[in-house]
């Protein structure tokens, strides 16, 4: 993408070398380009992919500037994305297929312990993924 954007990693320090499942971040970072990013018009677009420790979960922040995500849009992808029975019907649908995979992955190996959220603020898309430590064995 040359220019179109810079991109940031803020990682806390210990959590370089973390295991997680395979292909949940990678979608993530990939809807951020195609759904934000690719389609900025002006210049300044900017991603970031943060990993911190909250408590005895690790979280995981892709964030970017390209595009608004509000609205009864941001609220209909929370409200399916909070209730199983709404993301299944998403996934047999084929619809926000990255999302409903990962979401439902996460539920299926974590319960409610592990999910992913998504918020839309500012300009900004926040797609953040969580993940118990203890019960995942991460690190």
């Amino acid at each position: 993408y040359g220019e179109k954007f810079l991109y940031s990693f803020e990682i806390e320090k210990g959590l370089e070398h973390a295991k997680i499942p395979r292909m949940m971040l990678q979608p993530l970072v990939e809807n951020a380009v195609y759904h934000g990013l690719e389609k900025r018009t002006e210049p300044g677009g900017m991603l970031w992919i943060k990993g911190r420790r909250e408590g005895q979960s690790l979280v995981f922040s892709i964030i970017d500037n390209g595009g608004r995500l509000e609205g009864e849009r941001l609220a209909k992808l929370q409200e399916t994305l909070a209730d199983r029975e709404l993301l299944e019907q998403e996934r047999r649908a084929r619809k926000r297929i990255g999302l409903v995979n990962i979401q439902s992955r996460l539920k299926l190996m974590y319960g409610e312990e592990g999910g992913l959220t998504v918020e839309g603020k500012d300009g900004k898309v926040t797609v953040t993924v969580r993940l118990p430590i203890e019960e995942t064995g991460i690190l």
